[in-house]
């Protein structure tokens, strides 16, 4: 809960930057107890990004190209291991990677590259 607090006590600007490691964990297990509860599956696109590249201003590009492309219930932050990762509710692993196709052409205008992980929750075993 007081993630939510502090997410929504920033300002406008400041909330379409990324969720800091802490939130994104936070809003993470939300959204694997919404799933559970639900019934429902989700997909979590995890971008590795040079550090070369993590500069304040890429930063400022890669949240502004999230802001433009994300739905209101994806959740996009950085993750405990310095990654960004990008958490997409009802979302297959081939829909999350034709996401990462997008990015990596959109960023790739901005000279922004990444390597990029997909995690289903809940993992299926066939």
């Amino acid at each position: 809960m007081l993630g939510w607090l502090r997410l929504f006590a920033r300002s406008r600007v400041e909330r379409t930057l990324l969720l800091d490691p802490d939130e994104f964990d936070a809003m993470l297990a939300r959204e694997r107890s919404r799933a559970d509860r639900a019934g429902t599956r989700f997909s979590v696109l995890n971008l590795s990004i040079p550090a070369t590249q993590l500069q304040a201003a890429d930063l400022q590009s890669i949240a502004e190209v999230f802001h433009s492309r994300r739905r209101a219930t994806d959740l996009t932050g950085r993750t405990q291991d310095g990654r960004i990762g990008i958490v997409l509710p009802d979302t297959s692993r081939e829909q999350a990677e034709i996401l990462a196709a997008s990015l990596r052409e959109t960023l790739g205008s901005k000279e922004i590259t990444f390597s990029h992980t997909i995690t289903v929750y809940p993992e299926t075993h066939q």
